[in-house]
């Protein structure tokens, strides 16, 4: 099974994996000094640690998965995007697009998307609420989730697979 692992930003110097992992959105002003101060830290790569589990969980079990920013995957699977409050537009937006184009399963994960469902559900297929492991071992097993999944806590944090950060 291909996986792909989306992350979208719509606007420069996003990170969703801060503040509690709503995300935050970094803009400093128009003036020369910010548009400089912004440019330094456009550079700058968040990585998400939820993200790097998943990977290592589905490549673990034999699953192709790849790691996209901003584009539509071709031939995948399925799909599954972290939400954020900063830019649960985009990410909508994107998942329309994925449903339109491909016939890949789309789901979200985070907790925007897990305490506001309802911006989400008519978007995807699923939205993993709660810590997204459990749901992504069973995903692995080809049991895809439908509409809003409870993820149950990994009693043994030591039986998951380091993350992956390729």
């Amino acid at each position: 099974m291909k996986i792909t692992l989306l992350d979208v930003k719509g606007a420069p110097n996003v990170s969703k994996d801060v503040a509690g992992g709503f995300g935050t959105r970094f803009k400093v002003g128009d003036s020369f000094r910010a548009r400089l101060i912004e440019r330094a830290k456009k550079g700058i790569r968040y990585p998400q640690l939820s993200l790097a589990y998943l990977a290592a969980i589905f490549k673990n079990d034999g699953h192709e998965v790849e790691y996209l920013e901003n584009k539509i995957p071709e031939n995948a699977d399925v799909v599954i995007m972290p939400s954020s409050i900063v830019d649960f537009r985009t990410e909508i937006k994107y998942a329309d697009e994925i449903k339109k184009s491909t016939n890949a399963k789309v789901g979200f994960i985070r907790p925007f998307a897990s305490l506001r469902p309802e911006l989400y559900k008519d978007h995807c297929d699923f939205i993993i609420k709660g810590e997204p492991e459990t749901v992504a071992m069973e995903i692995s097993k080809g049991n895809f989730p439908k509409g809003l999944v409870d993820s149950k806590p990994i009693p043994d944090q030591n039986s998951i697979p380091f993350p992956n950060w390729d």
